[in-house]
């Protein structure tokens, strides 16, 4: 019995076996068939990948990995290789100049032809003498291509006329001169007005001489206390009030500008000095400095409320005699603008020779 039991476990385990080696028989069978099913596939698969084992399609089979899920979708039709992108044509270089063309080291090349500058007019300093009944007066005038031209204010004075107007847009200078009226054309440099010597001085009753230099006048006309005539323009900027308000060949006096504008002004100081053509800047402050109400201590108005408008609106101040705030002041060390009561001697800018400048009035001394 109990070999009849072995021999039945024993056999049982052979059919076993037959059974295994039977299932591992069909399994290898079917991959077999499944991979020859179709044997004209591998016709369509290129040299390099018909001698690859099944890993090339497949997972494991008859699942397709990436490259044989390619194949299938495109109709068991190995997918071509993906050409390569196309090289960009090459540029072909610039043909190199010759020898000839080619700049010889060391030697300049030629320089491009400019534009013609344009021509600049020509403007010349030039001295005229003015004569007026006998008595002389140099002047800087101007030569251009038109010819000489004199500075209309200064001649205009010196002959005894006035510049009553002055166009400062159209530049046109009107002069009184004989009862008449004569309205120039002005050639404006450094705000001084100049017009043609010849024409001027035919109108002021004279003549121009071109290859001497000279105007000649026979007799000037008197200047009356509202047409009272400047006087001649000074090589060197004046400073301090004594540099223009002097009795010359007219009366430009301090005492003297304040009788033409006031008929009834005293004519003795506070102080009980008589006034003349020699009376100071300090004369004039003992009644025009200035009170703490603005006006003057004993007057109307305070020197400095007449004389600022006054300066500063007229034209031979600031366009003969290019007059400015330094005509009549200084700046001390402190910013304080003080008056200058005497004539300073300058250069021909303006700058004190003497330092520190002699009579100075400070803001203080003028009230």
């Amino acid at each position: 019995m109990l070999k009849a039991k072995k021999a039945y476990i024993g056999g049982n385990v052979i059919v076993k076996r037959i059974l295994l080696l039977s299932l591992v028989f069909i399994f290898s069978l079917a991959i077999a068939s499944v991979a020859l099913a179709k044997p004209d596939y591998l016709k369509e698969l290129p040299a390099d990948k018909a001698s690859q084992s099944c890993s090339a399609c497949h997972t494991t089979p008859p699942s397709l990995n990436a490259a044989g899920q390619a194949f299938k979708a495109n109709g068991f039709k190995w997918p071509a290789a993906k050409a390569e992108p196309a090289k960009p044509a090459e540029t072909k270089a610039a043909p190199a100049k010759s020898e000839a063309s080619q700049p010889k080291p060391g030697t300049a090349q030629p320089a491009k032809p400019s534009a013609p500058a344009k021509a600049q007019p020509v403007t010349s300093s030039v001295k005229v003498q003015v004569t007026v009944a006998g008595k002389t007066t140099t002047v800087t005038g101007i030569k251009d291509s038109s010819g000489i031209k004199v500075p209309v204010r200064v001649v205009a004075a010196a002959a005894g006329a006035t510049v009553t107007g002055w166009d400062n847009k159209a530049k046109t200078a009107t002069v009184v001169y004989g009862g008449k009226n004569f309205t120039y054309k002005a050639k404006v440099v450094r705000n001084t007005g100049y017009i043609e010597a010849a024409t001027l001085a035919s109108d002021l009753g004279g003549s121009f001489d071109a290859g001497k230099l000279t105007i000649s006048i026979a007799q000037a006309q008197p200047a009356t206390t509202s047409q009272q005539a400047v006087p001649a323009q000074a090589e060197a900027p004046r400073r301090g009030c004594p540099a223009c308000h002097v009795k010359a060949a007219k009366d430009y006096s301090l005492f003297a500008e304040a009788k033409s504008r006031a008929k009834d002004h005293p004519s003795v100081a506070l102080d009980g000095k008589p006034m003349d053509e020699k009376t100071t800047v300090e004369t004039c402050l003992q009644c025009h400095g200035a009170a703490p109400d603005g006006r003057g201590k004993a007057a109307p108005l305070s020197l400095r409320s007449i004389v600022h408008p006054a300066h500063m609106s007229s034209q031979p101040f600031t366009e003969h005699y290019r007059g400015n705030c330094f005509t009549c002041h200084e700046v001390d060390n402190q910013g304080v603008f003080n008056l200058l009561g005497q004539k300073v001697e300058t250069n021909e800018k303006g700058v004190p020779k003497v330092a520190p400048i002699p009579g100075m009035i400070k803001p203080s001394e003028s009230k």
